[in-house]
């Protein structure tokens, strides 16, 4: 029988802490609050190391929900004019700023790309860069239906063009892969980001989401620097 602790390390460090990870420390901080008061020490730190991790991720909007939860326990125990309360009310106002500058450049990214869209075609070179541009806010700002529409279009007009690969293409596919991972379709982001023939690990922000702490396996992380037959890597 699994033994479920209410307390110890939530396992998040910062900018690469994947999806899973934080909603395994939200999963704790409801448990905790089954058994603790919000103004418990054990639930306050974990709300402080999810927020920080949810605003090295750009989920800005999730950390100012875990922060308002916090500046209700800091005025409650504390008082208004507390340190731990001013301070959290900036860490709660510097969120909700960058959540509105995040959506008011994700809107000017839309707007460009609908207006070069309509006078160039969709498939036009600059209208693609501007696409690829609104991908990457959206994964930012972890809008993943959106961001997932948006890079499907762009691998499948790489792969209609039958060009070489090059880093925006590998980007827009480990993305891609990103979004899937987070989807929780974990086996065809796998498949997408064997597809890419260069090193993965170039990209460590993708390698880290789709596989995890450990990255990929050893043998299928190493550039392609012979003519084997592609038999042979079946032994990986």
């Amino acid at each position: 029988m699994e033994i479920i602790r209410l307390s110890g390390e939530t396992g998040l460090t910062g900018s690469h802490d994947s999806e899973a990870s934080q909603k395994r420390c939200l999963a704790l901080i409801d448990l905790q609050l089954r058994y603790m008061p919000p103004e418990h020490p054990e639930v306050v730190n974990n709300r402080k190391v999810l927020a920080r991790s949810f605003n090295s991720s750009h989920r800005y909007a999730e950390a100012a929900e875990q922060y308002r939860a916090l500046l209700k326990a800091f005025q409650r125990v504390m008082g208004p004019e507390a340190p731990e309360t001013l301070e959290c009310q900036t860490n709660l106002k510097s969120m909700l700023d960058h959540l509105s500058e995040s959506e008011k450049r994700l809107q000017e990214c839309r707007d460009s790309y609908q207006a070069q869209s309509l006078a160039l075609g969709k498939e036009h070179p600059q209208v693609l860069r501007l696409q690829t541009e609104l991908a990457e806010r959206l994964l930012e700002m972890s809008k993943y239906e959106e961001a997932e529409r948006e890079l499907r279009f762009l691998v499948n007009v790489q792969r209609k063009m039958q060009k070489d690969i090059d880093d925006t293409a590998n980007q827009n596919l480990l993305n891609l892969a990103v979004c899937l991972k987070e989807k929780g379709q974990r086996k065809e982001a796998l498949e997408i980001v064997e597809e890419v023939e260069w090193i993965v690990a170039d990209f460590p922000r993708a390698d880290a989401l789709v596989f995890g702490a450990g990255g990929r396996p050893a043998c299928r992380n190493q550039r392609r620097t012979d003519q084997a037959p592609r038999e042979a890597e079946g032994a990986c």
